[in-house]
């Protein structure tokens, strides 16, 4: 009965032990679950959903820029539209996705900036495809404060999917120290109590040897005051019970051979599995470690991109100084133009007037007859040189004429340089700024994609754990499994009368033992009366068996 209450409590120690570590491994499981479906995954999808945004006013922008070519224009509000058709179904993946209060809180915030965005986004659809020359400004004065308090609100659900992650981090480390507390609790209490146990089996049994050795030194020294029927029978007693023993032990032994080959396999499909877990999770981590060097590339290429329209605005500006001088210049050589022109209008006037005199004195040089005709062709002479002096005043003046009118043109598309360089330089300074706002967000999301790229590794690192573990327990059963198959070879040495079969190297000392208890009973019958003897010999017939 001690022998079976011992094997009973080991088995139960053991399908305990099992028990634990199965539960112990599916909670670990679930927790690993849980950490990669609510945090990786939404946070995988944020990152999408801010990427695929901030992509989309890019195209719009580019779209917005090539206004005067509709070719171009429709590509790229199509392209607009299959992005926003990806950033539905990512916002559909992530509305599926079981997330905590305070992360769904913040999502509902994103969702609540959806309407607004969507109808401001509609109008900017209709402007391109009418080919609206305001489209850029409705697009800065509409959509662009509506595209940064999304981008605001995503900055806040990233943060609080962040915290998040933290927390189911921290969660899990506190899951590995207790499952570690609690193995080695139970361990150091089931090495007691099998120490315990084993001391009083120990005790118990040699207490029984030392009063059977006892009975047998006084039947050896000829004292037979005990009744040897009773003792026969005590005997026969006791052999029954150590058949019944016997068998319980292998049929015991069988069966914890078997739930531990079971457990063994258990194990060892757990620790398959968790493998197969930690190898995705590496490979997770793996990818999230391309992602992070992607969005770092692309935050630099930002950065250089920033630097470059920084240069264009600082350029297009000096631009626009120099167009402001050109204007200048040419409205001054405008005003010199009309002076000369003036200028040479007063010298005409003199000319034609010069002209009137030598008309006038060449008449009174007639009318003085002889006397006057030297000073006829004096007059002759310079009324003469004033025609000349008009009609060079003339061409002069159509010339000048002709050159106000050229500057004049000249100092309208000069005028016009200098609008369309302004224009440019506006139009510089806000590509500057969103380039700048897009390097900035590139930054932020690099910076939450390192954050969710530590906690992939630091999750492996404990699936890696988990794994040892498992290679433990299975390591374990496996042992187990072993001293079960043991003690079933050992017990298989006891003959009892359903099995006349034992171990073979065992046989001597079986036969020893029979002819030992043959010459005890030979002493016995030499003392006592035939009747005795007979009663004994009938007794011992039917009692003994070898062990």
């Amino acid at each position: 009965a001690r022998l079976i209450g011992v094997f009973a409590l080991l088995g139960a120690m053991l399908v305990a032990g099992a028990a634990i570590g199965l539960g112990v491994m599916s909670w670990q499981n679930e927790g690993m679950r849980t950490s990669y479906e609510e945090a990786m995954v939404p946070a995988s999808l944020m990152g999408q959903l801010r990427a695929k945004s901030l992509l989309n006013f890019i195209v719009l922008g580019e779209a917005a820029g090539a206004i005067d070519k509709p070719n171009q224009v429709k590509q790229k509000v199509a392209e607009s539209e299959q992005i926003q058709k990806d950033i539905a179904a990512v916002n559909k993946q992530l509305a599926a996705i079981h997330l905590s209060p305070e992360v769904a809180k913040k999502y509902k915030d994103y969702n609540d900036t959806t309407g607004d965005y969507s109808d401001a986004l509609k109008e900017i659809y209709d402007g391109l495809n009418s080919s609206d020359t305001g489209t850029a400004d409705m697009m800065d004065m509409q959509l662009r404060p509506l595209l940064m308090m999304r981008q605001d609100a995503l900055d806040k659900l990233v943060t609080a999917q962040s915290d998040e992650v933290r927390d189911i981090y921290q969660s899990q480390v506190k899951r590995y120290r207790f499952v570690q507390t609690t193995t080695l609790a139970a361990l150091i209490a089931g090495l007691l109590l099998a120490l315990f146990v084993a001391v009083r089996l120990i005790r118990s049994i040699t207490g029984a040897l030392h009063h059977a050795v006892k009975i047998a030194d006084q039947i050896g020294e000829g004292k037979l005051g005990h009744d040897i029927r009773v003792l026969l029978l005590a005997f026969r007693n006791m052999d029954q019970h150590l058949s019944e023993i016997v068998g319980e032990v292998r049929l015991g032994s069988d069966a914890v051979s078997t739930a531990a080959q079971q457990i063994a396999r258990g194990n060892d499909d757990l620790s398959q599995r968790t493998q197969e877990q930690a190898s995705s999770l590496e490979e997770t981590a793996s990818s999230m470690e391309e992602m992070t060097s992607t969005v770092k590339q692309n935050a630099e290429n930002a950065s250089h991109a920033n630097q470059l329209a920084r240069g264009a605005r600082e350029q297009a500006e000096r631009g626009g100084e120099v167009a402001g001088k050109a204007i200048a210049a040419m409205t001054e050589i405008d005003a010199s133009s009309r002076k000369i022109g003036d200028i040479v209008g007063l010298i005409q006037e003199i000319a034609f007037q010069t002209n009137l005199l030598a008309l006038n004195a060449a008449v009174e040089a007639a009318r003085a007859g002889e006397q006057g005709r030297g000073f006829a062709v004096v007059a002759t002479e310079v009324r003469s040189l004033a025609q000349r002096s008009a009609g060079a005043a003339k061409e002069i003046k159509g010339l000048i004429s002709d050159s106000e009118e050229k500057v004049r043109t000249g100092s309208e598309l000069v005028n016009q340089s200098g609008k369309a360089l302004a224009e440019i330089v506006d139009s510089v300074k806000k590509v500057t700024d969103i380039v700048a706002e897009i390097a900035a967000a590139s930054h932020e999301q690099s910076a939450g994609i390192d954050q969710v790229n530590n906690a992939v590794m630091q999750m492996d690192e404990m699936t890696q754990q988990n794994a040892a573990l498992v290679e433990e327990a299975s390591a374990a059963a496996r042992a187990m499994h072993e001293q079960a198959d043991e003690l079933a070879r050992q017990v298989a040495f006891f003959q009892v009368a359903d099995s006349g079969q034992a171990a073979p190297a065992k046989a001597p000392v079986a036969a020893a033992a029979a002819v030992e208890t043959a010459a005890v009973l030979a002493a016995v019958r030499k003392a006592q009366p035939a009747r005795a003897m007979a009663e004994a010999d009938a007794a011992a017939a039917g009692a003994w068996k070898e062990f």
